[in-house]
């Protein structure tokens, strides 16, 4: 469960990322969230792999 979660927060994250915001605002966007840079990209990073193994598997 806990796992599906923070593939989910990863994904939404990369999403708000590359589409919702402009160049330069995403850790403006992290810090009014109360997220860190770090934590949000290590989000992001399980997500990205999670979605590359299951390519690979597929």
């Amino acid at each position: 469960m806990a796992g599906q979660s923070i593939f989910e927060i990863g994904r939404r994250l990369k999403h708000v990322k590359e589409n919702d915001l402009a160049h330069g605002e995403f850790g403006k966007w992290l810090k009014k969230v109360k997220l860190s840079n770090q934590q949000a990209h290590r989000f992001m990073k399980v997500s990205e792999e999670y979605e590359d193994s299951n390519l690979t598997t597929s």
